[in-house]
């Protein structure tokens, strides 16, 4: 008697940076149910596929779930453990969409930093994103390192020495007169770029917005 079962075919698939396994098949009811009794299975809309977790036991699993309807076809699988695929780095900050973003989003990057720290507002834009800070925060220390940038002028605020940033920060409360709850911010600002993107030593005392009690002096010993 022929075999009429349905072929499912596995590749593997690169999708978001990681390699899964793609799962190809005519798109039937009883293979479609099948199919997704798979733990852990997922849709991906811009592959047209379902696919899983490039693990035995999600292959296993699979394969238990769809063989009474179906064969399978993992001769793709096999030639990629021979000769693994070649996944892309990820491309780099691309600073112009991300000063894009920052003005769409009422961020206003002044024009005069200078080139050696344009950089600095994106890097510290995407951060702030991805550590999911409120809109108006990420407004707010953005133009507070906006200010901190057109100071120092061509010098690399990455390269800034940490007691420069205390004087920097003592002539602002001193001879700027600043009042002392924009000081708090320009303070955390600052602190956020240098501990949390360029994941330097903690270069001030604690968090300003968290401990009140504690002087602006005492902030920037």
């Amino acid at each position: 008697m022929q075999n009429t079962k349905q072929k499912i075919r596995l590749t593997p698939l690169i999708h978001k940076g990681s390699t899964w396994i793609g799962i190809h098949f005519p798109h039937l009811p009883d293979l479609q149910k099948a199919v997704r009794k798979t733990r852990q299975i997922k849709w991906s809309e811009s592959n047209k596929c379902w696919y899983l977790p490039f693990t035995r036991a999600c292959y296993d699993e699979l394969l238990k779930n769809i063989e009474p309807f179906a064969a399978i076809d993992n001769s793709a699988l096999k030639q990629y453990k021979k000769a693994p695929v070649h996944v892309p780095a990820k491309p780099a900050i691309n600073v112009q969409a991300l000063y894009q973003t920052m003005r769409s989003n009422n961020i206003k990057p002044a024009a005069d930093i200078n080139p050696v720290n344009r950089h600095v507002l994106p890097a510290m834009h995407q951060t702030l994103v991805l550590k999911a800070y409120s809109p108006s925060t990420i407004r707010t220390y953005l133009n507070e390192m906006s200010v901190f940038l057109q100071a120092i002028k061509a010098t690399s605020a990455d390269e800034f020495p940490i007691n420069r940033i205390k004087s920097y920060l003592q002539y602002c409360f001193e001879m700027l007169k600043l009042s002392e709850n924009t000081l708090h911010i320009r303070i955390n600002a600052l602190k956020f770029y240098y501990e949390q993107v360029l994941k330097k030593e903690e270069i001030f005392l604690g968090n300003t917005e968290t401990k009140k009690r504690h002087t602006i002096a005492q902030a920037i010993e």
